[in-house]
């Protein structure tokens, strides 16, 4: 908050604020606070009594219940929120990324700056009618009365879209209206199916209507039987104390009026009603509903492109066609549904036409200079009052750098208005139903019979972060928790840029103190490297927050071989080896303790010149490079410099490396596991280890982070009464699921499904496809290289489809998520005392129907726990039964004396 917009200020005697992350601030002050708002299109301002006034607070926050402590009262819905102060509409706020963020300024001055620059003439009628998914010329006239931001608009060219999609309809006589307020009547039906799958496989779509405001909303779905979830989030999205539902109007079909419904209203308090068999304008307001969304949504698809914007995401095109609808006026009550359900006309300066051209900015990382900074796009929706939902070559994005080229999408409609034309999908409207409702939408059509078949394409995949955006649901499910910026300008932008930028600072600190770089004027004869900021976020065993870390690092991928480096290494204990240290500590009541080396490439001495850019945010402006000194984090070569120094160092000390895992150093029965920077310290003295810390912090920077409870994503429970040690990635697992859009999937208790996927010779997976199917499969294999043997072999089967993934695929992937989700509290268990080392191993025979190769597995446990297990194919083809199982069984075999050389080098 701003220290001038308070209008007045006394001292805050009283307790600390306690942050998200466990930080507690104390606030410096507290009194009225002026706060610039923007309600009906005119800048004005709203007091808040009893304002904190907190320096240290990384964004301001407004407390809803505080604002109903003062007399006002908020309402949400769908992207946007209103604070009313009595009938007075004193504030509202646009949802983005799952907050709502106040409208100070509703008018993007970017976009508008963008527009002035590049268009080439003022829209005309035919944009406002694109812009508005083909409303009419009466009904964008009406409009202008009803909203803000449209200017006025002249009668212009027959709309080619609007030919192909509708007829003109002659209105239906009205009935009495039910609703007697928001929310107390609610009309719902379900469209479909369509022969066009959605990207999300959708077929379906279920519409609901509020009887007194007309505001509706839709949703795609899969199957009719998603209707009741999809009527729970509208009420959980729309119900307050206040307004709630009374009066639920469906048609009298199996999924709409099924037990599950009828027990929901019945618990819920809500009256059921349904239509006569066959008689569906006994339904008429959602009927005519889907007709009006289905006419338009006819209409946008018409106008696109097909080779450009595939039909597949309809479900995208139409949330927008039902969020413009919203914002049309309707001739039952007068004006527009967004102003009866809000109370206040909408803002329609942001609106752009649906499937228009444009170009959306690329982000500067990955981009080197001389790049294009921009690539095309279709507008496809919109994500609140600033960002657009657009498609370009890559998929789908939500931006707010957007320019559309509206004029020449006008222009080429108008011009190819008379040629081929497209079949738009061929469900026909619902039979007229004698509904009063009407959105003035409806025109003349000269010649609509001249058609040709619209192809069904293959869908782009949209990203589940994108998806969930996009949807204004995404509020209900969307949980704010601090994720790592992918870059410094998503730092910048970010909530918690403080603490970021505090991250940063102490690395720039640490860099200087080791002087790993000299300052020298930019050399003319080397390569100058790039560099940049990777963001990360320090958890703990249950995924809490626990530091925030930055690191300055070289864009190693510059470098070439021979020139700038020779040799390249990097010391990762294997994670059979840590397993093994683990089961031994278990048995034998070894101390555990972990250490973490503070920029650790920082302590090696390079071997050559190298050069690179001065770090963001701290370049001292006076064009100097970077000649590095020491080792950094993106070098090629810096892991092998750092393990040699490292191990210099510990044999110093007494402690040598084990031939059969380099990663280990074993010094009598003290052991130290290293992967990269972390070390895992065993040992059966607590002194001893003592001592040894105090060495390693002489020499290094260390981090003490005491007795192990959190190992490389794997949460490490101990029980030393009863011996016991227990391993579990259930917040590794989690992770997996929120980033894959599964939180919320069904279970299954199964990872594989008997029947095998069959590859599809001609099929050809968009880069998009294979990027999502690669993450997803390098995501599950350190979940199974971890802790869970069980996932073995439906991570190898799925794993040998990278090349080329189907849909299938894709399924099959989810179904070993949906498994782990399942079982999310299985862990590796470790106790009793040690046993001999014990090797389990079979093989099927030709079990892999395209290459008739044989699949061989083993399973090593080390007393009551598994330390090592593979499920692999195998790399030729046996001709018997006899020979799958040797060729098996040497697999096994050379594992098993691997381990016997680890334990015999561990003294076990």
């Amino acid at each position: 908050m701003r220290r001038e917009n308070f209008v007045s200020l006394r001292t805050y005697v009283g307790d600390g604020v306690l942050g998200v992350g466990g930080k507690i601030t104390y606030p410096k002050a507290v009194g009225t606070y002026k706060i610039p708002t923007f309600v009906n299109g005119k800048r004005s301002f709203a007091l808040l009594k009893d304002a904190l006034w907190n320096p240290e607070a990384g964004v301001n926050l407004i407390s809803v219940s505080q604002l109903a402590a003062q007399g006002m009262k908020v309402e949400f819905c769908a992207d946007v929120a209103a604070a009313w102060s009595g009938k007075e509409l004193r504030m509202t706020a646009t949802q983005q990324g799952g907050l709502y963020f106040l409208d100070e300024n509703r008018v993007s001055t970017l976009q508008s700056a963008a527009c002035a620059a590049y268009s080439i003439s003022d829209p005309a009628l035919q944009i406002w009618h694109g812009r508005l998914a083909h409303l009419s010329e009466q009904g964008i006239k009406q409009l202008m009365d009803m909203s803000t931001g449209i200017k006025p608009v002249q009668r212009t060219c027959l709309c080619k879209g609007c030919a192909l999609g509708r007829l003109k309809q002659v209105p239906h006589k009205g009935k009495i209206r039910k609703g007697t307020r928001p929310l107390e009547y609610i009309h719902a039906d379900i469209s479909g199916p369509f022969h066009i799958e959605g990207y999300n496989r959708e077929r379906y779509w279920a519409v609901f209507i509020d009887d007194f405001t007309q505001y509706a909303w839709v949703f795609p779905i899969k199957h009719r039987a998603d209707f009741l979830s999809c009527f729970k989030s509208v009420l959980d999205t729309a119900e307050r104390p206040e307004r709630r539902c009374y009066n639920l109007h469906i048609d009298k079909a199996g999924e709409n009026i099924s037990t599950e419904v009828q027990a929901f209203c019945k618990d819920r308090g809500i009256a059921l009603s349904a239509t006569a068999t066959e008689q569906h304008e006994q339904n008429g307001i959602a009927e005519r509903l889907n007709g009006v969304i289905l006419e338009r949504l006819t209409e946008v698809l018409a106008n696109m492109d097909g080779d450009e914007v595939p039909s597949t995401y309809w479900p995208i095109l139409l949330q927008s066609v039902m969020y413009l609808r919203n914002r049309s006026p309707s001739s039952v009550i007068g004006k527009t549904p967004y102003e009866g359900w809000f109370g206040q006309p909408p803002d329609l300066a942001h609106l752009r036409t649906l499937g228009a051209k444009g170009f959306v900015g690329l982000k500067r990382s990955g981009r080197c200079k001389l790049d294009p900074v921009s690539e095309p796009c279709r507008m496809l929706g919109y994500q609140g009052s600033t960002n657009y939902i657009v498609l370009t070559d890559s998929g789908v994005t939500v931006s707010n750098n957007v320019v559309f080229d509206e004029y020449q999408t006008c222009l080429h409609r108008t011009l190819h208005a008379e040629g081929d034309a497209k079949e738009v999908p061929a469900e026909i409207a619902p039979a007229d139903s004698g509904s009063s409702e009407t959105i003035l939408d409806t025109i003349v059509v000269a010649d609509p019979e001249q058609r040709k078949n619209r192809r069904i394409r293959y869908p782009f995949p949209l990203h589940p972060n994108i998806m969930l955006a996009y949807s204004f649901l995404g509020a209900a499910f969307y949980t704010q928790n601090p994720t790592e910026p992918p870059s410094y300008r998503h730092a910048k932008a970010d909530l918690d840029w403080p603490k970021w930028l505090e991250a940063m600072r102490s690395e720039h600190e640490s860099l200087k103190d080791n002087k790993t770089w000299s300052l020298v004027a930019r050399p003319t004869d080397k390569r100058i490297l790039s560099g940049k900021w990777v963001y990360k976020l320090k958890r703990g065993a249950s995924g809490e927050i626990l530091r925030y870390k930055a690191r300055w690092v070289v864009r190693g991928f510059e470098q070439t071989e021979g020139i700038d480096y020779d040799e390249t290494f990097a010391s990762v204990v294997k994670p059979m080896s840590y397993k093994a240290i683990f089961a031994i500590a278990a048995a034998l009541d070894l101390e555990l303790e972990q250490m973490d080396v503070k920029t650790a490439f920082l302590y090696g001495d390079i071997d050559g010149d190298v050069y690179m850019e001065q770090p963001s945010e701290f370049n001292d402006g006076t064009g100097m490079v970077c000649k590095l000194n020491k080792a950094l984090y993106g070098l090629k070569q810096a892991p092998r410099i750092w393990y040699q120094t490292l191990a210099a160092y510990l044999e110093g000390l007494g402690f040598y490396p084990l031939t059969s895992d380099v990663g280990i150093f074993v010094k009598g029965q003290t052991y130290i596991a290293v992967y990269v920077d972390d070390l895992l310290i065993a040992g059966p003295s607590k002194k001893e280890i003592q001592e040894l810390k105090n060495a390693l912090s002489d020499r290094f920077q260390m981090t003490d982070l005491g007795p192990c409870s959190h190992y490389l994503g794997m949460a490490v429970t101990r029980d030393r009464k009863n011996r016991t040690i227990r391993l579990s990635q259930k917040a590794y697992i989690e992770k997996i699921l929120k980033d894959f859009g599964m939180s919320e999937a069904k279970h299954q208790y199964t990872p594989i499904k008997t029947d095998q996927i069959k590859t599809v010779e001609d099929y050809k997976p968009t880069e998009e496809i294979k990027t999502w199917y690669a993450k997803a499969i390098g995501s599950l294999m350190y979940a199974m290289l971890g802790t869970r043997p069980d996932i073995a072999f439906a991570v190898s089967y799925c794993s040998r489809f990278l090349a080329k993934p189907t849909e299938a695929h894709q399924r099959a992937v989810k179904r070993i998520m949906r498994y782990l989700k399942a079982t999310i509290d299985l862990c590796l268990v470790y106790e009793g005392e040690i046993e001999p080392l014990t090797g389990f191993t079979d093989s099927d025979w030709a079990g892999d129907r395209e290459t008739r190769r044989s699949t061989s597995g083993y399973v090593f446990n080390l007393g009551s726990g598994a330390i090592s297990w593979s499920s692999k194919r195998q790399s030729s083809t046996a001709l018997s039964s006899c020979e799958a199982e040797y060729i098996g069984q040497t697999q096994a075999t050379k594992e098993a004396i691997w381990l016997r050389r680890l334990l015999k080098e561990l003294q076990i």
